[in-house]
């Protein structure tokens, strides 16, 4: 809650375990659907909001993301959820059927051997990591992609406060790269502080 905007989880535990969520006030979603809701997110402007939550029973796949209303999932797993830092999108990444996918963008991501989303210290979305099924790495930071690489040292080794500035350490063939603002240079030895 950043007491300009509030998302609240009523659970009422007993028959049907009824679940209310309201947002700045007004009742957004009334359901006895779900066994448990947790991990609940508002836009910085309160235009959207969303909740994880189970499904319940002994189905691996039982983890929901629920956006404005709208179910995604199920899902094996499902974590790292946030907003883009202009506030169009959740992200979010997630197993399913034992193979890890991103939701980037509004669009899901894959398939992946693992997948996870990077946030910026407010929570907002920076970018993602992922390794390929042949041990390759993609990057994506905003709406593009670059890779693939044999390593990624650190995903954040620096954003400027507004996010328009970045760079991170990348590896490919046994070459190092400097990756920044989307260019690749390469280099021998590196410090970044």
């Amino acid at each position: 809650m950043d007491r300009k905007h509030w998302l609240i989880v009523l659970q009422k535990t007993g028959a049907g375990n009824s679940i209310e969520i309201l947002s700045e006030g007004k009742l957004v979603l009334s359901t006895d659907t779900y066994s448990n809701v947790y991990d609940c997110r508002i836009k910085t402007d309160g235009s959207s909001w969303s909740v994880a939550a189970d499904t319940g029973g002994n189905s691996r796949a039982r983890q929901m993301r629920i956006v404005d209303g709208s179910a995604y999932g199920p899902f094996d797993y499902a974590g790292n959820f946030g907003y883009t830092a202009d506030g169009k999108s959740l992200t979010f990444d997630f197993r399913k059927d034992s193979v890890s996918w991103l939701r980037l963008n509004d669009k899901e991501v894959g398939p992946y051997d693992s997948a996870n989303v990077v946030k910026l210290p407010d929570g907002s979305y920076f970018g993602a990591v992922a390794q390929t099924k042949t041990n390759m790495y993609d990057v994506f930071i905003g709406n593009k992609k670059y890779g693939p690489f044999t390593y990624v040292n650190n995903m954040i080794d620096y954003v400027s406060a507004d996010g328009k500035d970045w760079l991170t350490r990348v590896y490919r063939n046994g070459a190092s790269f400097l990756l920044q603002n989307g260019k690749e240079t390469p280099y021998n030895r590196i410090f970044v502080s």
